[in-house]
């Protein structure tokens, strides 16, 4: 069935997890033929901190791989990437409680609990040395492994008076998670926040949600943006200059750039047969280029398609699995940028663009999302005392418009009758009245957004 041959080395046991037979076999049969992990136990110490977290009453531990030598109780190590010293009050493993021992040895996974005031001092990926190693004694310090972020969006607190409790929470979670990219930024429309760089759509989905359940804070998220590279026209005295842009406001006006420049993904889908017809078209929509199309055997097809970074990670994965209902397997790879021809969306309301709101897509698209997301947000905006109106627009040219009505008081009824009885002068007067408080409302009147209308422009009025 697994296409193990007789002479295999290695034989699939037979073992049930439901009855527990075959199980005590397990344990033994990995410790005989799987290998024990290379490395020299007498060679200087060399080890990777793979997590780290804050004990109330060890202080700060760290989860480190020991790739050559030893660690102890007593020894002291430098972080490579920092120069700092610290020495060892405690090592063991975790059984999966904590298990003190005397020494970890090469090969070993274990947990270290040191002189480290904060979790920040080892981050997951540092080297550690042994302070008395030539490397350390000679040595200048490295570099820190730096994820490259795919994927930008900004968040910000519902409640301006929540900035430094956001501040705080974000602090607290880039300290596990170091693929998280976070700067303080500011907005016209939602005051002060911080533009985080992630891996895909789906890191961002859960990290805001570690936000809320975790630390019990409420956030606004933008849509997602990946970078876009403006190479600047001559005229502006930046030719052959490349600014990289990572949210909406910042992009260059056409007349101000040459090209933009946008990054490619090469992604390989293997599906069964039947629902190649549906993925072709999906992939074709999201201006894909076909690059191979492959029957792997009777039962497996491969495509192979050069896609925009940009249309992968808002929701590619998700509609292969629905199309395909959860039989096709998605892989992706990097390739660069090239030349696009993408512009920005702005969403006005009330004639004031909201930059939180604004998205970049690509031109042949962009009327289409922007009467999707306008009708969307006219769904998810609350009815107000004035007149909302709605637009997206390219530059200074709209493209879609919609209006939400105001609530209306009727103003020639009183108490239940009828005011001015049949003279309509005065009915006239009345209406004229409200006319011009509407309008004075509406000058001054500001729009409440909730999440759901931000989420509107992440899933492109969906």
């Amino acid at each position: 069935m697994f296409g193990c041959s007789s002479e295999c080395k290695l034989q699939v046991l037979w073992t049930s997890g439901k009855s527990g037979e075959g199980v005590e076999a397990l344990l033994p049969a990995l410790i005989k033929n799987v290998p024990h992990p290379p490395g020299d136990p007498g060679a200087d110490l060399h080890a990777t901190v793979v997590d780290s977290w804050h004990n109330p009453y060890h202080g700060v531990i760290s989860l480190v791989h020991i790739q050559s030598g030893t660690m102890q109780v007593g020894q002291q190590f430098i972080v490579d990437a920092t120069r700092q010293q610290f020495k060892i009050a405690e090592v063991g493993i975790q059984t999966p409680a904590i298990m003190p021992l005397d020494v970890l040895r090469c090969g070993q996974v274990g947990y270290i609990a040191a002189s480290v005031k904060s979790v920040a001092q080892l981050r997951p990926g540092d080297l550690l040395l042994d302070a008395s190693s030539a490397a350390a004694r000679t040595g200048k310090a490295g570099k820190r492994q730096q994820v490259k972020s795919m994927l930008y969006s900004s968040v910000y607190p519902i409640d301006a008076g929540e900035y430094d409790n956001l501040r705080k929470a974000i602090d607290r979670l880039t300290l596990n998670d170091p693929s998280v990219h976070a700067e303080a930024e500011s907005s016209g429309a939602l005051g002060q926040g911080y533009r985080c760089g992630f891996l895909g759509k789906l890191h961002m989905e859960v990290f805001y949600q570690r936000l809320s359940d975790e630390h019990e804070t409420e956030v606004i998220s933008t849509a997602p943006m990946v970078p876009i590279d403006a190479v600047m026209a001559k005229d502006t005295g930046k030719e052959d200059t490349i600014i990289r842009v990572y949210k909406p406001s910042e992009l260059p006006s056409i007349v101000d750039v040459k090209c933009y420049m946008e990054p490619i993904s090469r992604i390989t889908v293997i599906t069964p047969p039947e629902y190649i017809g549906e993925l072709v078209e999906e992939l074709k929509d999201r201006r894909g280029v076909q690059k191979e199309m492959k029957f792997l055997d009777a039962s497996r097809v491969l495509l192979d398609y050069e896609v925009p970074w940009q249309e992968v990670v808002v929701d590619l994965y998700d509609r292969i699995k629905s199309i395909s209902s959860g039989y096709a397997s998605f892989d992706y790879e990097p390739l660069g940028y090239q030349a696009a021809d993408v512009v920005r969306v702005d969403l006005l309301l009330n004639s004031d663009v909201v930059d939180a709101l604004s998205f970049v897509c690509h031109r042949s698209v962009a009327e289409t999302r922007g009467r999707a997301v306008a009708k969307r947000l006219k769904k998810e905006i609350s009815r107000q005392q004035f007149e909302v109106i709605i637009q997206a627009a390219i530059g200074v040219r709209p493209i879609a418009r919609e209006t939400i009505k105001a609530f209306r008081k009727d103003v020639l009824i009183k108490s239940g009758k009828t005011v001015g009885g049949g003279d309509a002068t005065r009915k006239k007067k009345l209406l004229q009245k409200q006319k011009k408080g509407k309008a004075r409302m509406k000058m001054v009147g500001s729009v409440q957004l909730s999440q759901d209308a931000f989420m509107a422009v992440i899933n492109n009025g969906k």
